[in-house]
């Protein structure tokens, strides 16, 4: 643990805790500082620090059957109590004393709290007077007096795990006279002695702070930060960037432009000069895009929200006045089911023969869809595949398809299955070691890689339709940098070249190995310094390599520069 002075982010004073704690919160003095640890082979405690020297102040053991690593809300009361709430319902709200050393949640409440339930998160007002409580089912606010039954001042109820009103966090403002509760679809302000609501925000929100003169309200909305005056209700400052965290990556084959999207929206950038061209919102606002890939005729973008799929024809931006606006061409549904399903869990879509057939994926289901080549006018021929033998859980992550489009290989729930179509029949299954989504095959489905096992720090690569096993790619080295784990994969669209998310967090290390392919030897180990990487991509004609980072950034990588550096 360490603790750090503003301003200037000057450490002070850094001590060594055993395990990893699940909750942190500081007193409001500034002098004490408490940590939950959860039970691991023993009961879970409290370790309170004094703040400004790490000194160790004491333990508290936390009761057997309270020893939840689902810690949600946790703050002191008035410096002395530390309260505590747990995620689910499972367990109620504790209170433990620090100056005694013990529990003492019947005694402070004069009961056993039974009746504030859960707290996903807990906030005492500025004075310690009342706190909030809320979960996903809704919010409570009570009044508190040591040693006295808490009384409940006002509540409000969510409309359900599933619905876009569950609450995140609560914040009072500085006079403790209103509170404003962060949401799913935007941030609730409600006065605390009439319990009206004052005011409802558009935009959602993670977290939402007061400022101390409570003029102005802060919300984090997935990677962007709101600042809303209390007066206008108005936003002081400019959001640009994306709305949510970028999860989905797509290079042109044979072209610079590259895209990403966070489901709310498309970006498409030019990778020539970095140049946003053009923002895409999406088609349907109930739903989210949930898989994004371009075109093989380097014109088009594609995107699919569960229910359909939609096109954009990136060919007109900022050439043609009578055109739609730069930036936002208009998008065309291509192929469409009749409802989403309630939880998508897997939706893709891969061109087959430069794009004269195209595989659909969607949960369970495959479909090919091809075009009579003498009509560009007449309907997509459709044909639903029949895939046996799939569980519950098998749902169809990752897919390839060769061009003869006689063998369909699948990455589900721990498998790599390998069907024969028309008529369909599995051929074989091997085990793997993740749930298909980073499984990865080759455009021509010749190759295929995925995680050797769930703790065996390799990578497996298999030639299809065979199986056979070509090389097992050994990630841990003898350094103190293990380099251990691997996540998404991707082959260069000449397959010549296999590229893999690594990353070890407990060195730390984040970064890429690049390997040689037919021969499978690595040809570099590369460390980057924007976190770990969940996308990686190959593009114009294969001299480039994108790779989306979780700090919500794309980095662009020179292939040629990359082959002729040594490993790192």
């Amino acid at each position: 643990m360490t603790a750090w002075r503003f301003p200037g982010l000057e450490s002070v004073w850094k001590v060594p805790v055993l395990g990893n704690p699940v909750g942190l919160t500081l007193s409001s003095d500034g002098l004490k500082a408490a940590l939950v640890f959860p039970k691991r082979g023993a009961a879970g405690y409290v370790q309170l620090i004094e703040a400004t020297t790490g000194k160790e102040l004491s333990k508290v053991l936390l009761p057997a059957d309270q020893s939840s690593p689902f810690v949600g809300g946790l703050a002191f009361w008035k410096n002395r109590y530390v309260v505590m709430g747990f995620k689910g319902h499972r367990h109620p709200l504790i209170i433990l004393d620090t100056e005694k050393g013990e529990e003492c949640t019947a005694a402070f409440l004069a009961g056993d709290g039974e009746e504030l339930g859960t707290a996903d998160d807990l906030q005492f007002s500025p004075d310690g007077d009342k706190v909030l409580m809320l979960d996903a089912l809704g919010f409570s606010l009570w009044r508190v007096d040591g040693h006295q039954p808490p009384e409940k001042l006002m509540s409000g109820a969510s409309a359900g795990y599933d619905a876009p009103v569950m609450f995140r966090e609560g914040a009072f403002s500085a006079d403790a006279r209103r509170i404003a509760i962060a949401t799913y679809d935007g941030c609730r302000i409600y006065d605390v002695k009439s319990g009206e609501l004052v005011k409802q925000l558009s935009m959602g929100a993670g977290a939402v702070k007061y400022s101390p003169d409570g003029k102005r309200l802060l919300l984090v909305d997935g990677p962007r930060l709101h600042v809303i005056s209390t007066d206008t209700w108005e936003p002081s400052n400019q959001n640009l960037g994306a709305r949510s965290s970028l999860s989905m990556l797509a290079f042109q084959a044979k072209g610079t432009l590259l895209a990403a999207s966070d489901g709310f929206e498309i970006f498409v950038w030019n990778t020539t000069d970095g140049s946003l061209l053009a923002r895409l919102p999406r088609p349907d606002s109930d739903l989210y895009i949930s898989t994004l890939t371009f075109h093989p005729d380097n014109r088009h973008v594609i995107a699919g929200d569960g229910k359909q799929f939609w096109t954009w024809d990136l060919s007109a931006i900022g050439t043609d006045p009578s055109k739609p606006a730069p930036g936002t061409p208009d998008p065309a549904s291509f192929f469409k089911w009749d409802k989403a399903p309630d939880l998508l869990h897997a939706l893709s879509i891969k061109y087959i023969n430069d794009g004269k057939a195209l595989l659909l994926i969607r949960q369970k289901g495959a479909w090919l869809a091809t075009r009579d080549p003498d009509s560009e006018k007449k309907p997509m021929l459709i044909k639903k595949f029949s895939l046996d033998g799939l569980a519950d859980v098998d749902w169809l992550f990752a897919a390839g398809i060769p061009p003869s489009m006689d063998w369909l290989a699948v990455g589900t729930y721990n498998k790599l299955r390998i069907y024969k179509l028309n008529p369909d029949t599995l051929q074989t299954e091997f085990k793997t070691g993740d749930n298909g989504e980073q499984m990865a095959f080759s455009d021509d489905a010749r190759w295929c890689a995925y995680n050797s096992g769930p703790m065996t720090s390799e990578i497996t690569v298999r030639t299809l339709p065979e199986g056979k096993v070509e090389a097992l790619l050994p990630l841990k080295e003898e350094s103190p940098k293990g380099r251990k784990n691997p996540g998404s994969k991707a082959f260069s669209h000449n397959t010549k070249i296999l590229a893999a998310a690594v990353h070890d967090n407990m060195a730390p290390w984040y970064g890429f190995y690049l390997w040689d392919v037919p021969s499978l030897q690595r040809v570099n180990a590369v460390e980057t310094g924007a976190g770990s990487i969940g996308r990686l991509a190959f593009g114009d004609n294969d001299r480039s390599l994108a790779t989306l980072n979780t700090n919500n950034t794309i980095s662009l990588w020179d292939v040629s520069e990359l082959l002729q550096s040594s490993p790192k």
